[in-house]
């Protein structure tokens, strides 16, 4: 698989971001009593557009930033059209 950083355009970098903001706000509102932790994120170019801030997050909320990080950076459409109006819904019903 292709580094991260070959997969991040101006669009999918502002979109991690909310995604990151997102689910801080929902960690920190919802799951106040969890065990948190540092997420760790390797590839530069991703923490980049995270501001270099550090994603302090519970265990659920760790998996569930890295698993729509990864369906935003492979979406096989480009442009990428918002998930609730895109014809192919990769992602699971729990999510």
């Amino acid at each position: 698989m292709p580094k991260i950083s070959k997969r991040l355009d101006k669009k999918k970098e502002k979109d991690v971001k909310v995604l990151a903001n997102f689910i801080s706000i929902f960690c920190r509102e919802n799951h106040r009593a969890d065990a948190k932790d540092i997420l760790l994120i390797k590839d530069t170019r991703l923490r980049q557009c995270l501001g270099n801030k550090d994603l302090v997050l519970c265990q659920a909320c760790s998996k569930l930033f890295s698993h729509g990080t990864a369906k935003l950076l492979l979406c096989p459409y480009d442009p990428k059209p918002m998930c609730k109006k895109c014809q192919t819904h990769c992602y699971a019903p729990g999510y």
